[in-house]
């Protein structure tokens, strides 16, 4: 991987900027969701020297340093939304939107992420969902609208982004071991059951639902299933809702579960209202969590009402509550107690995105702010763009594919998908 580190380096050398200059630092935001990945990619191409996590690709907030003719250059990096980071790349000059990034003097090695005040507008960043599907296109005005003016931004797809539907650790539906070849590389993927984008409309749309519409085993009738996601902020609960056909702006009811309530039951109630991204999440349930990660730290619960948790949003259910959400594939395969689902009777594999018969799936995508790009972070973004897009399967991850073994694409959100060849 020199290669595009010596690449980068050679770009910016040909730039010619300066130890003066101010492109010397480069802001840069990158979506939770494809964060691993593209934390590998800056660390082939530059040097990690402070961060906010000791787990590569869980921090908030890091900086790389690389040098070019005896000069030190920084990428300042910080990980959120994929929704949000289209609106700060396409937000105008005049209403910026802008994030705490670390400052260019924090020095290296693990930091507190409470360091993070130094308000920029990123001038580049990757995003797993496209802006024409996002909140964020054209002016946005009526119940979601925060009635700035949106441009139009150009961005390049690096990689397809897979995403699964995932339950809880105590999900009673038994495993099926799945053979998948990607790119020549054998694999297994343990799934457990199925569900159908008329049922995933139907669950997000009333909140719950008896466990047996999944399952046509009439004694799962007294078990419920929750829907589990993300909030309006998240690029995976955009893709989803592209994907199933319910809509970005379609209000659903999603629950969140807590210990709070000083019981030591879990607690279960519909998402609060929020405010995030300048967007009000309108109704109570149509918020969720605030990343992925969040949302599957609570897929390892097993909660039974009357046993551990209190169950206030009054389910009319006596057994057990079971947890559907929905994440990235290679987050999900990595998280313990996490298990994956098929879709439209579909196994959720690289291979499957690669030949087209899996469609959850979106382009990761790196753009360049409209107001804030600057020679320096246009070069980051190129070589960003060559590093990912470089990467074999096997490093981007279960469930994610490299561009050059798609046979199909697709071009929004949720469109038709239709072969390349």
């Amino acid at each position: 991987m020199k290669l595009h580190k010596n690449l980068l380096l050679a770009a910016l050398a040909a730039l010619g900027l300066g130890s003066a200059s101010a492109q010397s630092v480069v802001y840069f935001s990158g979506a939770t969701s494809f964060q691993a990945t593209t934390d590998a990619a800056l660390t082939n191409i530059a040097t990690r020297v402070t961060w906010d996590n000791a787990t590569l690709g869980k921090e908030t907030n890091e900086i790389f340093t690389y040098s070019s003719g005896g000069t030190n250059y920084q990428i300042i990096v910080h990980w959120a939304g994929s929704e949000n980071i289209i609106q700060s790349l396409a937000a105008p000059a005049t209403n910026p939107v802008t994030f705490g990034f670390y400052s260019p003097s924090v020095g290296t090695g693990l930091q507190s992420s409470s360091l993070a005040t130094n308000q920029q507008a990123p001038q580049a960043g990757l995003f797993d969902n496209q802006q024409k599907t996002s909140f964020f296109n054209g002016t946005t005005t009526g119940a979601y609208g925060d009635y700035r003016t949106y441009g139009s931004l150009s961005f390049v797809p690096v990689a397809a982004e897979g995403y699964a539907l995932i339950a809880n650790t105590n999900w009673p539906i038994a495993g099926t071991t799945n053979a998948t070849v990607t790119a020549g590389v054998s694999t297994n993927l343990v799934t457990y059951g199925n569900v159908t984008s008329a049922q995933f409309r139907q669950l997000y749309t009333a909140g719950y639902l008896p466990l047996a519409f999944l399952t046509s085993n009439t004694n799962d009738q007294s078990n419920s299933i929750l829907a589990i996601g993300r909030n309006i902020d998240g690029g995976t609960r955009t893709v989803w809702f592209n994907e199933t056909g319910l809509g970005v702006r379609t209000v659903v009811k999603q629950y969140e579960i807590t210990t709070t309530n000083g019981s030591g039951q879990y607690y279960v109630q519909l998402a609060p209202i929020e405010t995030i991204d300048n967007l009000n999440s309108l109704q109570v349930g149509n918020s969720g969590y605030g990343s992925d990660g969040t949302e599957r730290g609570i897929f390892t619960n097993t909660i039974v009402q009357g046993t551990n948790a209190d169950l206030s949003a009054n389910l009319p259910y006596s057994g057990t509550n079971y947890l559907v959400g929905y994440s990235s594939i290679h987050n999900a395969t990595g998280s313990a107690g996490v298990k994956l689902l098929n879709y439209n009777g579909v196994v959720p594999s690289s291979a499957n995105i690669e030949n087209g018969t899996y469609s959850a799936w979106a382009f990761a995508n790196i753009g360049n702010s409209l107001t804030a790009a600057t020679t320096a972070s246009q070069a980051v973004a190129t070589a960003l763009e060559t590093t990912i897009q470089g990467l074999p399967d096997s490093t981007l991850g279960a469930g994610n594919a490299e561009i050059s073994n798609l046979t199909v694409t697709r071009a929004n959100d949720g469109d038709n998908i239709v072969p390349n060849y």
